[in-house]
């Protein structure tokens, strides 16, 4: 496997192109390198709830893919939470950490 680099059910080539990838790969990546920060496991429940949320809405949609997300479904999704001001702050904050730890690993496409 020289020049790959290797994740559950999908590969990275050297040359940078990436196969479709999974939804649950992705946030099993994403909650990993996570962990591997070492913050509080407050903030990872958080992290991992959040997370399984987004599967849900990626589940009642049909979705298995994480390019089938798309950025009215986030919308969707977002604008749908019942929460506090300084919550919904943050969930936003992890969205955007989520999708830009996905556009880093090129698990999807750099916006034009």
């Amino acid at each position: 496997m020289e020049g790959q680099t290797r994740y559950p059910c999908f590969r990275i080539s050297a040359g940078g192109a990436t196969s479709r990838v999974k939804i649950a790969d992705a946030v099993a990546v994403f909650l990993s390198s996570r962990e591997g920060e070492k913050i509080a496991q407050a903030t990872l429940r958080a992290y991992r709830t959040f997370m399984r949320q987004l599967v849900e809405l990626a589940d009642s949609r049909d979705y298995v893919m994480l390019d089938q997300l798309k950025s009215v479904d986030v919308d969707a999704f977002y604008s749908g939470l019942t929460l506090g001001i300084r919550t919904k702050a943050k969930r936003l904050s992890t969205l955007r950490s989520f999708f830009r730890f996905c556009v880093n690993r090129e698990f999807l496409p750099k916006a034009q």
